[in-house]
């Protein structure tokens, strides 16, 4: 469980998030963090993670442990991709990573990583993408946090990491930023939506999330 209690935040004199209080937990274990540019969602992580400090307010986290994939990852880009994967896993599970691992393995043939050995400076930004993926992933954690992950993702990848998700979510708690959200929402439990820096709207139940994402849809689509 982790519990956000009015917490509030600024960059400038006037506040961007206040008094927002929030609580993620297993009984919806696949959360999609939705919102316009600007809304708040990527300033709401950082306070999650604790990367910005909230003037107001606490986080409980409950003995929870967290993993953070920002929109711009954090891999060392003049060594291969295998060693970033060997140099995360450490970081998080402070042990050699074991190549012959079954779940590690399952990882590579689902984002088709093929190119273990190419330093990372010299993969495309999906394959880029796709290793950041898979550290992150690595991590285990109980809460596994993703700012946009599908930007610049094949659609084959992104079917395998969206079964991965249904998967994992058995004991993971899934946090998810998108603007793709015909496709993650058909696996959400939970739909949270961001603006002007405060909650509009927090939706339980796949059916529920599927109902309002087609209602919005559609009415978008009419003022066309």
């Amino acid at each position: 469980m982790l519990e956000l209690n009015n917490i509030s935040f600024t960059y400038t004199d006037e506040p961007f998030i206040e008094n927002l209080s929030l609580m993620l937990d297993t009984n919806a274990p696949c959360i999609l963090l939705s919102g316009k540019n600007g809304s708040g969602k990527t300033t709401l992580l950082n306070l999650m993670c604790e990367l910005l400090p909230a003037y107001d307010g606490s986080i409980e986290r409950h003995g929870m442990s967290i993993g953070y994939l920002p929109y711009q990852d954090c891999l060392i880009k003049d060594v291969s991709v295998l060693d970033n994967f060997r140099f995360y896993n450490r970081i998080f599970n402070d042990q050699d990573l074991d190549l012959n691992d079954p779940f590690y393995n399952q990882l590579l043939q689902i984002f088709s990583i093929d190119y273990q050995h190419k330093k990372v400076k010299q993969c495309s930004s999906g394959e880029q993408k796709k290793c950041a993926i898979v550290c992150l992933l690595l991590s285990k954690a109980d809460l596994l946090i993703f700012d946009e992950p599908f930007n610049a993702l094949d659609f084959q990848s992104v079917l395998g990491f969206l079964r991965l998700i249904k998967e994992m979510k058995q004991e993971h708690l899934f946090l998810i930023t998108t603007h793709t959200m015909d496709v993650i929402g058909k696996i959400a439990d939970r739909l949270i939506i961001m603006e002007h820096g405060s909650l509009k709207a927090d939706i339980l139940g796949r059916k529920e999330i599927e109902a309002y994402l087609n209602d919005q849809y559609y009415a978008e689509i009419k003022t066309i």
